[in-house]
């Protein structure tokens, strides 16, 4: 059985380990976090977060 410390413990690293990950998988734009496949407009410009974690931005038709 475990302790409740050692499950304390293991459920720690796990959210760290989570939070780690879910900011690495992410394209920083300004010190925002963008998650992959998520797409935003700023300044007549549309940004896309594509998997490889790279920004693409291109000019907003109108």
């Amino acid at each position: 059985m475990f302790s409740n410390r050692v499950l304390c413990i293991f459920v720690i690293m796990l959210v760290v380990t989570g939070t780690i990950l879910s900011v690495a998988s992410a394209c920083d734009y300004s010190g925002l976090y963008i998650p992959p496949g998520y797409t935003f407009r700023v300044k007549g410009v549309s940004c896309e977060c594509t998997s490889q974690n790279q920004l693409k931005c291109d000019p907003v038709k109108t």
